[in-house]
């Protein structure tokens, strides 16, 4: 549970920070900001930090942050998978790609599958100790004012309305963020064409992870409009997605259970008998979750500045979301300390700095993630022959892995050239002409 403290609004003290919403981006920039000594006020609108039934991945980038705030070693502790690969099949099971960290000159080889609340639970104790950070759990931020020298935020709890004052105000607080509205920060919000459904569960006791249902091996299936994501967040707890195409829930529902589970069967001899036992509520029970592609032109505005997914939310197959949030908290930190502590620049400056460094980034990764559900979530016939090629041609070259594993690290973006592509294609075809010759196999 998250601890609350005593009267938090009733002090009269003026913050250096007030951070509207615990996520993972705000929860960095609270960290950094207690180990230099300046004064945080966190609200979020949750009592508690509970599991949310998905899992996600904490790539190098994230790793190397967790590292400088002395988290990381307290996290491997809890439940988690570390993987150094990930495997790529159609829909009939069938390799297509593997993906390694091994080699690639990263921070570090390998990924963390973890449930995220474990991280933000870790994040939220280390702010509890620290005497520079007010917490306030079970408050929300309803509006604020810039003044000349600060800002007034106004903040909504169980004892009612108050106004407390800052420097800054920063916005970690979602898609749906309520501080980018006030704002009216330039830009788009818009809806991916294609949602999930997702379950989080536990391994039956019976089946071993060594036969291909219990693997716990990271593992994406692509098929013509179609795509099933499975990972470990635990030795026997595992979390899907499963995309709808054109979010076809209502279509989805109708075909019903049976459907559903041969499907993934197709994908995973025996998976379906493992849902099924593991407690598999049906179709029906399942949540869509509708992705939003949140692509601003501006961040900042007077003495107010959003991170995380209220600035840049994007597809979940860059698996860049909580990275790229951790990396704008930790970044912001600096810029500032550089405007709290320096007469050579002012906050104006270092907030416009930051803006641009993230804005650049992220813009990348959501070109990255417009392009990937173009070609991966394709149901074109052409599009699908042609993916597969260019999946098998990348596994066959060196070179081309390193570009995708170091973009999906984090740590770096080299996306594939055209050149790049035809390459792979090209060797991809050849490889299935090879197979065509050797064993008549004409997929």
């Amino acid at each position: 549970m998250i601890s609350s403290v005593t009267n938090p609004l009733s002090s009269d003290s003026e913050y250096d920070v007030i951070v509207a919403g615990a996520g993972p981006g705000g929860l960095t920039l609270s960290c950094f900001l207690s180990m230099r000594g300046f004064r945080v006020f966190l609200v979020d609108p949750r009592e508690s930090l509970a599991p949310l039934g998905r899992g996600e991945l904490i790539q190098p980038l994230g790793l190397r942050i967790l590292e400088e705030l002395g988290l990381l070693d307290a996290l491997l502790s809890e439940e988690h998978v570390c993987y150094d690969k990930f495997c790529f099949f159609d829909f009939n099971g069938k390799p297509m790609m593997v993906s390694s960290y091994r080699g690639k000159g990263l921070s570090y080889e390998w990924a963390l599958s973890i449930e995220p609340y474990l991280q933000d639970r870790l994040m939220w104790r280390m702010l509890e100790n620290s005497p520079f950070v007010t917490l306030l759990p079970g408050g929300r931020y309803v509006a604020h004012e810039s003044r000349e020298n600060g800002i007034d935020v106004m903040i909504e709890s169980r004892e009612g309305l108050k106004t407390i004052r800052g420097k800054v105000l920063v916005g970690d607080d979602g898609r749906d963020s309520r501080l980018r509205k006030n704002l009216s920060l330039p830009g788009s919000v818009k809806e991916y064409a294609d949602s999930y459904v997702s379950w989080s569960f536990d391994l039956p006791d019976g089946v071993s992870p060594d036969s291909a249902a219990g693997d716990p091996a990271a593992r994406y299936y692509l098929g013509p409009g179609e795509i099933f994501f499975l990972f470990s967040t635990a030795p026997r707890k595992r979390f899907f997605l499963y995309m709808l195409k054109d979010r076809k829930f209502d279509e989805f529902i109708s075909r019903g259970d049976v459907d559903f589970l041969a499907r993934i069967s197709q994908c995973i001899p025996g998976m379906g008998d493992v849902l099924v036992e593991a407690g598999f509520p049906g179709v029906s029970a399942l949540k869509e979750w509708v992705i939003q592609k949140v692509d601003l032109k501006h961040w900042v505005k007077d003495r107010a500045v959003v991170i995380g997914d209220a600035a840049h939310a994007t597809n979940p197959h860059v698996a860049q979301g909580r990275n790229q949030a951790m990396e704008d908290g930790r970044l912001l930190s600096v810029h500032l300390e550089a405007a709290f502590s320096g007469s050579t620049t002012s906050l104006a400056e270092e907030l416009r700095r930051f803006e641009t460094i993230r804005i650049e980034r992220t813009e990348c990764l959501h070109h990255l993630a417009d392009e990937m559900c173009l070609v991966w979530n394709s149901d074109n016939p052409l599009i699908v022959w042609g993916r597969e090629r260019v999946f098998r041609g990348i596994s066959k070259t060196p070179s081309m892995n390193r570009k995708i594993v170091r973009t999906i690290s984090g740590e770096d973006f080299l996306p594939l050239s055209l050149l790049d592509r035809a390459r792979a294609f090209l060797k991809g075809l050849f490889a299935s002409i090879c197979l065509v010759i050797i064993l008549g196999d004409w997929t």
